[in-house]
């Protein structure tokens, strides 16, 4: 009876070095996976920083496009408004031209 509980306890610490050196085995690749995943979720955020910020300025792109063919197109009204005389007669009446003040 004491064989076999001497070769147990021989069984049982081989068993335990093996298992403690299948863990170091995993605890390296397991902080690489910490670490990308940290490195992971970092950029995660700055991506959505990122595209927040983009939105933000195509909005402005956009509002600036917007605004700017709006003032060409009201140049061009007042280009073709006053370019023919008869039309700035017929707008202005018995005004003056030169106290007509155009607003930007």
């Amino acid at each position: 009876m004491m064989d076999d509980y001497a070769s147990l306890r021989k069984e049982i610490e081989n068993l335990e070095n093996n298992n403690h050196c299948l863990e170091n085995k995993i605890k390296e690749p397991r902080n690489g996976l910490y670490s990308m995943t940290i490195k992971n979720e970092t950029l995660h955020k700055e991506l959505h920083i990122t595209k927040m910020e983009v939105a933000h300025n195509m909005r402005w792109t956009r509002s600036s496009i917007m605004l700017d063919s709006i003032q060409k197109g009201q140049s061009s009204t007042r280009h073709d408004m006053y370019s023919c005389e008869e039309d700035y007669e017929s707008f202005m009446g018995d005004y003056d031209r030169n106290s007509l003040k155009i607003i930007n």
